[in-house]
């Protein structure tokens, strides 16, 4: 009975180390997940999903906000490509890096909201990792932030860092 207990018990640290075990999301299997965390004393999980970039002509992203059974919000609407996709689709990525750290985030606005999905990496004097949405009526300015619980899922081989490298400067 103990063996059995370590042996469960070193599996989970091993998922966990592994990332095997990871946020939840609410993205669909056949889907890139980009970025995926539960925020913090709340059930909702905010998603960015997509489709591989390595399909750059067919390539679409969506945000996701809500529950495993209740998407709340979705941007865009559909998961059709649209050309191109930052222009139409109101999409804005940014890379930020400062001294010791970076930051990441992609927003997009919606109904007269601005929101900011973002990773923010500790730089010079700051200790800790932040990552959340920010929600504004415009996308400086007086908001919310809405913080994850823990680590976001970024994707296999951190796709979340492909997909912000790749467009970045994408307007």
């Amino acid at each position: 009975m103990i063996a059995s207990i370590r042996l469960l018990n070193a599996l989970l640290v091993s998922a966990v180390l592994s990332g095997a075990a990871t946020a939840q999301s609410l993205c669909k299997a056949t889907e890139t997940l980009y970025f995926s965390c539960q925020l913090t004393h709340s059930a909702k999980v905010v998603s960015l999903c997509g489709n591989a970039l390595a399909e750059p002509d067919r390539f679409w992203l969506q945000y996701r906000f809500g529950t495993t059974n209740r998407i709340e919000l979705s941007y865009p609407p559909t998961t059709k490509r649209v050309i191109p996709l930052f222009a139409e689709a109101g999409f804005d990525v940014g890379y930020y890096r400062r001294n010791a750290g970076y930051d990441t985030d992609v927003s997009f606005k919606s109904g007269g909201w601005s929101y900011t999905v973002f990773s923010n990496q500790p730089g010079e004097g700051e200790t800790k990792n932040s990552y959340g949405i920010f929600i504004a009526r415009k996308r400086e300015g007086p908001g919310k932030t809405l913080s994850c619980s823990g680590p976001p899922d970024f994707g296999l081989h951190n796709a979340f860092s492909s997909f912000v490298q790749t467009h970045a400067n994408d307007k």
